[in-house]
């Protein structure tokens, strides 16, 4: 998570999932070479909020500024500066860079001399 990113209440993050194609047995007592998962880091840019309830499974890399709605589901790459929600999550419009003034701000009062 980079800084200014959150998360609302009951956001999951999966770094693996299992595969529900059938090809593979599931479970984590099952040795790994009967297995066949898809995972990886999950990276927040700067300024990404998601909404409650939502979930992302890695590999995922929310691009900076992006914000995702309640109960989304991301289980790819989301570009940043967009809103997206949806169950897959679908970009639905550009996010504004206001806060970016508002952080500038913040920062520059906070600062010590």
């Amino acid at each position: 998570m980079h800084d200014f990113s959150s998360m609302a209440a009951n956001t999951v993050i999966y770094s693996a999932s299992d595969d529900y194609s059938g090809e593979a047995l599931t479970a984590q007592v099952v040795p790994h070479e009967f297995t066949k998962y898809k995972g990886g880091k999950v990276i927040l840019g700067k300024h990404v909020i998601v909404g409650s309830a939502s979930t992302i499974v890695g590999p995922s890399v929310l691009g900076e500024g992006s914000s995702v709605g309640a109960m989304s589901l991301i289980t790819k790459d989301i570009d940043p500066w967009g809103i997206y929600a949806g169950v897959p999550a679908k970009r639905i419009r550009e996010r504004e860079k206001t806060l970016l003034q508002l952080e500038k701000k913040l920062l520059a009062s906070q600062s010590i001399s």
